[in-house]
């Protein structure tokens, strides 16, 4: 189950005060969700979520629309560009907090 983005927002926090760098680790397309994996600076996987929520991603997800065949493979390559995409807004910023923790 997907957290919502503002408890994304303080888990991301609460990893930043322990002196954590953040980063994303993968995203993984499977046939019906979209994972996200964020790791620290240590390499391991800090965060994980099956249903792509982040803070941008998740509205972005829903504003795409993005559509599943019966076989619940997704449909259109230009959706599944536009949210990933959103992995680069997270990414921005994660790579702000991440300066200012400096």
């Amino acid at each position: 189950m997907a957290i919502s983005n503002l408890a994304l927002k303080y888990k991301l926090q609460s990893l930043l005060r322990r002196g954590q760098k953040l980063n994303i680790l993968g995203v993984d397309l499977g046939t019906t969700t979209c994972g996200l994996s964020i790791s620290d600076s240590k390499g391991q996987k800090a965060y994980f979520d099956e249903q792509y929520t982040s803070i941008a991603a998740h509205n972005i997800l829903k504003e795409i629309n993005l559509k599943k065949d019966k076989k619940h493979k997704f449909q259109d390559t230009k959706q599944i560009n536009d949210g990933l995409a959103s992995i680069l807004i997270l990414q921005s910023f994660l790579d702000y907090l991440n300066q200012v923790k400096r």
